[in-house]
């Protein structure tokens, strides 16, 4: 009953999500993935947490969803970071006139 908005974004940072329809329920969606070799990733642990906030900003519930309970739907996209796509050509060249004798 002390914990206000201001006090969660600091802790955890900006919500995941929030609810349509209510801008006082927010989420926030962890995942962790593991990778071996050249296999695609999947998903070893995955937690959704949800915190609704009163008309004065006041943290009144936290509670962690289940699958039983709601289903949060995730994105397929990937977000993209830049300098992790080269080419194969810019790989072979991309060093060439970049040394002195």
């Amino acid at each position: 009953g002390v914990t206000t908005e201001f006090d969660v974004r600091r802790l955890l940072g900006s919500p995941t999500a929030t609810a349509v329809f209510d801008d006082k329920t927010w989420y926030y969606v962890g995942l962790q993935t593991e990778k071996e070799s050249f296999f695609d990733e999947r998903i070893i642990d995955k937690r959704v947490h949800k915190i609704q906030f009163d008309e004065a900003g006041t943290v009144i519930t936290f509670t962690e969803v289940t699958e039983e309970s709601v289903d949060v739907p995730l994105a397929n996209r990937v977000t993209p970071t830049s300098g992790n796509e080269v080419t194969i050509l810019q790989q072979i060249l991309g060093n060439v006139g970049k040394f002195n004798r």
